[in-house]
């Protein structure tokens, strides 16, 4: 309810600067494989794709509306996807949901890539959250972060080996370094 009135700008926005639907749904594979459709703001030009088959969109691509560069700057032409979480489709937070094609591609190439379907499908995921950290977070707060999940994961090693490792990740002037 509350994105409402930013969703009716967003929507006004697109329709006054590009021919075709405001809206745009694009076949997606989320949880156990299931199909969905994941709706988005339209942030390209009608048939985006017809002459160079599914690609993903790369910065500076001349296929995007002239308000379509702005929407996906800021995440914007993300917002409708809150339908498809009130559907059931996806969670808030979780491994983004990719297209049945790259999916295909991925199975293949990239190993455990289909464990990422035992799990619903998010409007944001970890990649979303790093890049925003990566980004807006002072360059300390980064390192800290950095080390932080450094200690994590040397805990995570069998008891033996860890005392070590441990005690110079933690050290406080690696900490700031």
């Amino acid at each position: 309810m509350l994105l409402s009135p930013v969703l009716v700008t967003l929507a006004a926005a697109v329709k006054l600067t590009s021919r075709g639907p405001v809206l745009y749904g694009q076949e997606r594979m989320g949880l156990d494989g299931q199909r969905f459709r994941m709706m988005k703001l339209r942030t390209m030009g009608m048939d985006a794709e017809r002459e160079t088959g599914p690609v993903w969109a790369a910065a500076g691509d001349d296929r995007r509306t002239p308000i379509g560069s702005f929407l996906r700057r800021f995440s914007l032409d993300e917002l409708p996807q809150f339908v498809n979480v009130l559907r059931g489709e996806m969670s808030v937070v979780g491994p983004r949901p990719e297209r049945p094609v790259f999916v295909e591609r991925f199975r293949q190439t990239v190993p455990g890539y289909m464990l990422r379907h035992k799990v619903k499908s998010g409007v944001t995921g970890w990649a979303q959250v790093q890049r925003a950290a990566r980004q807006y977070l002072p360059r300390e707060a980064h390192r800290v972060r950095h080390r932080v999940h450094r200690a994590l994961v040397i805990l995570a090693r069998p008891q033996d080996h860890r005392h070590d490792a441990l005690q110079g990740a933690l050290r406080p002037e690696r900490l700031l370094r």
